[in-house]
């Protein structure tokens, strides 16, 4: 074996146990905070970190969904928050185990394809990668274009 795939192998076998390790505080942290929450003090709508309105709006996006009762955005958004949180730190733990400071999309999308409950995403996040490509693409051939007309 050589020194690259030992160190790769180093760094893939520390990143699985931080991510055991996080495991194990995350949700007892997550579980935590929203028991400590008083609900006849927070006033739930300004709670949230996401815009509760942009999560209604996604919401009736679904044809399915006809009306929405004013709670489920609330709740919705902060089960999107921790899951954020969830997928960046784990990330964010290959990022720094590689010495690095700035947490990249590549380390977010080798968390989604190493870690059995983000199997959803692979396609999603190889669909936006592609589409990405393509309409950058499309931006370089109308620069062209135009440049050619000027001509």
């Amino acid at each position: 074996m050589n020194t690259s795939q030992h160190g790769s192998n180093n760094i893939t076998t520390r990143v699985a146990l931080l991510r055991q390790q996080h495991e194990n505080t995350f949700f007892q942290e997550q579980e935590k905070e929203v028991r400590e929450l008083d609900p006849k003090t927070v006033d739930f709508k300004k709670y949230s970190d996401l815009p509760i309105a942009r999560v209604k709006r996604i919401m009736k996006g679904d044809e399915d969904v006809n009306m929405v009762s004013s709670e489920v955005p609330v709740i919705l958004g902060e089960a999107c928050k921790i899951f954020i949180h969830d997928v960046c730190k784990q990330a964010w733990f290959k990022t720094s185990l590689e010495k690095r400071k700035n947490l990249q999309r590549n380390d977010i999308k080798e968390i989604i394809e190493t870690t059995e409950q983000f199997d959803f995403l692979v396609d999603v996040f190889d669909g936006t990668i592609e589409a990405e490509k393509l309409e950058a693409k499309q931006k370089h051939q109308l620069a062209q274009l135009d440049q050619a007309k000027k001509a």
